[in-house]
């Protein structure tokens, strides 16, 4: 099956020999005339929705209380029982609970661009300035 690419520019001028059904002509499927779903709502709108966070709330409320110790304890204490479990069938252990572990910040930074060693140019062009100059 061959399909017709449409050369040229858009019909904007009355006398436009294109057929109505011209997307239908080159990519042979028809226009849709009755859909089923109705159009989709935009989401360019200054319509404030309140969203509600759902989930959640008892840890919030711990965390506001300073009760995030005992909270970080259950899941260490959780992650142990799972480590237990995973260590008899040799699996690989869970993630640790504790939020000060962040080993993806411990690793090195390729830097891609270095700076500059500014005094350097500076004596270096001080003294390329001073050649320059015109003493009597």
């Amino acid at each position: 099956m061959r399909l017709n690419k449409m050369r040229g520019g858009s019909c904007v001028s009355r006398d436009c020999l294109s057929p109505s059904n011209i997307g239908e002509v080159h990519t042979k499927i028809p226009y849709n005339t009755n859909p089923s779903l109705p159009d989709p709502k935009s989401l360019n709108s200054n319509i404030k929705y309140r969203k509600v966070q759902k989930g959640g709330t008892l840890t919030q409320m711990m965390e506001d209380f300073g009760l995030g110790d005992a909270l970080l304890s259950y899941y260490k204490g959780t992650n142990d029982a799972y480590n237990l479990k995973h260590r008899y069938k040799g699996v690989k252990k869970e993630v640790v609970a504790n939020p000060m572990n962040q080993p993806h910040l411990i690793k090195p930074v390729k830097w891609i661009n270095t700076t500059a060693d500014i005094p350097t140019y500076y004596d270096s062009a001080s003294k390329i300035a001073a050649d320059h100059t015109i003493v009597q």
